[in-house]
């Protein structure tokens, strides 16, 4: 199971145990997984004072950072490349797709089965405005003011809370039952 990036790359087993083994990678996925707690935390705290702007992007900034979570945890198993791995850091439109990504399921010549972890960075488009509403004022063609507070309601907000809570409980839960980490917690 790789994405299509990472079966181009093709890179062998040694390096993948010596990426499992590398002290760096598993600081930065501790890292990626508490600043994730964190940023959650810090969005409950700003919802329930009807901060919703600044609540939906701490939660979408969450979620962001779980995939970067997950992007660490794949680095690591081998599943994404060197190239999406270090894109992660810095595409927000990457980060947003690979949490939502699926399993494409496709039959080889020989009867098994291969998986291939997909994303779409085109599906986000509006999810990315609302994240870059929720922080900037806008100006309409009439020179109307439109504020963070504007664009982002209490239920937008409270989804996008729920929706990153849930993911960072379920990759949690998977995890522990699966003793897999990243993607391979869901895909087998």
């Amino acid at each position: 199971m790789k994405t299509e990036r990472a079966k181009l790359e093709n890179v062998p087993m040694e390096e993948q145990l010596r990426r499992l083994g590398s002290n760096e990678l598993r600081e930065l996925r501790v890292a990626c997984w508490n600043n994730a707690d964190r940023l959650l935390k810090d969005a409950k705290l700003l919802l329930e004072q009807g901060r919703h702007a600044s609540g939906f992007f701490l939660s979408f900034t969450a979620l962001e950072e779980l995939a970067k979570y997950l992007f660490v945890c794949d680095y690591i198993t081998g599943i994404v490349s060197e190239k999406e791995f270090r894109e992660s850091f810095v595409d927000h439109k990457l980060k947003i797709a690979y949490a939502h990504n699926n399993a494409l399921l496709t039959r080889r010549n020989d009867g098994s089965l291969e998986a291939t972890i997909m994303y779409d960075r085109s599906k986000w488009d509006e999810l990315m405005e609302f994240r870059n509403s929720a922080l900037y004022v806008n100006v309409g063609l009439n020179l109307s003011c439109t504020t963070p507070e504007d664009q982002v309601s209490g239920d937008l907000a409270d989804s996008m809370y729920s929706r990153a809570s849930k993911e960072f409980d379920d990759i949690f839960k998977m995890e522990c039952i699966t003793e897999r980490i990243g993607s391979q917690a869901f895909y087998k």
